[in-house]
C-alpha cells in the first residue's frame, strides 16, 4: 500500500519527501518485480510504467530539514484492528513548518451511519474525511469500493448519545487508568475502543466528543504517521488538538513528534477538563 501511495504521490507532486511507516523496499529480484506487479495492479490500466528505480527513491525514508515540507503516510493505521476484521485507516497528509495542512483519513470500515455501539466493528460501507486548510469534508464509501461525493462538515458536539470518549483499542497505546478517570469525570462517558486515525474523525464530525491516548510509559515516542492527518482533520473542525500535557504536537522533525506525549482532541469548552487529568497522567513535560 505505501508503494501506491508514494507512487501516487511523487506522480503528481514530483519529488517530494515522504516520511511513512513502511519505508522500504526489497532491493531487486523477483522480490522487487512482484511488488512492481501488485502496485501495477492497484493502480490499474492508466497508470502507466512504473520505474523500479524511482518508486525505491520514493519509499526511502526522506532527510526532512527541520521545518521543511513533506507528506505523512500510514499505509494501514491500525494494523491489529486490519488483521482483526475490524477498523482501520489509510493516512495521507501534507505537513509544512510543523503543521499539518491537508490530511486525508480514509476508513473503508467505518460507518458514520452507524451507531456508536457498532463504531467500533466492521461494517460493510466507509467513510473518508478530508481536510484542507480549514475545511472538512466527508465522503461516504459504497461496501463495492466506490467513493461518494464530498460534502462539507459543520460539526455539532451533543449527538443525543451522551459524552463519547474514543481511544486506541491497543492497550500498549493508552493509560487505561486515564481513561476511566477521564469517562468518569465527563459524567460516565461511553468509551469506544478502536484502531486507526478514523477516530479523530469522529470527535471532528461530532460523533464524538474526546480523542484521548495518554502513554503508558513516559518518552514513549509518537511518529508523525501516528497523528499528522488527524491533526489536520481536528484544526479544519475548530478543535483543540495537542498532546496529553497540552503542548503543540511538532510535526516538524519527522519521523517523530518532537517530545510530544500521546494526543488529546476535544472542543474548547471540554479541552480544560481533559488536560486536567491527562496531564497527571502524562507526568511533567521533559523540556
Amino acid at each position: 500500500m505505501q508503494a501506491v501511495l508514494a507512487h501516487l504521490l511523487r506522480s503528481r507532486l514530483g519529488n517530494i519527501p515522504i516520511i511513512g511507516e513502511e519505508n522500504t523496499w526489497p532491493g531487486g529480484g523477483a522480490q522487487a518485480r512482484g511488488v512492481l506487479g501488485k502496485v501495477a495492479a492497484a493502480l490499474g490500466a492508466d497508470a502507466g510504467p512504473i520505474d523500479e528505480g524511482a518508486l525505491a527513491k520514493a519509499l526511502a525514508r526522506a532527510e526532512v530539514p527541520p521545518g521543511a515540507p513533506y507528506a505523512a503516510v500510514d499505509p494501514i493505521d491500525g494494523t491489529k484492528g486490519f488483521l482483526a476484521g475490524g477498523q482501520y485507516a489509510v493516512c495521507v497528509a501534507w505537513v509544512e513548518g510543523g503543521v499539518s495542512r491537508v490530511g486525508i483519513v480514509a476508513c473503508p470500515r467505518l460507518d458514520l451511519s452507524a451507531p456508536i455501539s457498532a463504531l467500533a466493528a466492521r461494517r460493510p460501507s466507509g467513510t473518508v474525511f478530508v481536510a484542507v486548510e480549514g475545511e472538512l469534508r466527508v465522503a461516504a464509501v459504497s461496501p463495492e469500493g466506490r467513493v461518494g461525493p464530498a460534502r462539507p462538515v459543520a460539526p455539532s458536539h451533543g449527538t443525543g448519545e451522551g459524552r463519547i470518549l474514543v481511544t486506541s483499542r491497543a492497550l500498549g497505546h493508552t493509560d487505561p487508568a486515564a481513561v476511566r478517570e477521564l469517562a468518569a469525570a465527563l459524567g460516565g462517558a461511553r468509551v469506544v475502543r478502536m484502531d486507526g486515525q478514523g477516530k479523530v474523525g469522529l470527535v471532528a464530525c461530532g460523533r464524538a466528543d474526546v480523542y484521548v491516548r495518554v502513554p503508558r510509559a513516559p518518552g514513549r515516542p509518537e511518529p508523525v504517521w501516528d497523528h499528522a492527518a488527524g491533526i489536520a482533520l481536528a484544526r479544519a473542525a475548530g478543535l483543540r488538538v495537542c498532546d496529553a500535557r497540552g503542548a503543540p504536537i511538532d510535526l516538524s522533525r519527522p519521523p517523530v513528534a518532537r517530545g510530544a506525549a500521546g494526543a488529546v482532541v476535544a472542543p474548547e469548552g471540554l479541552a480544560d477538563r481533559v488536560l486536567a487529568i491527562t496531564r497527571r497522567h502524562a507526568g511533567e513535560d521533559p523540556a
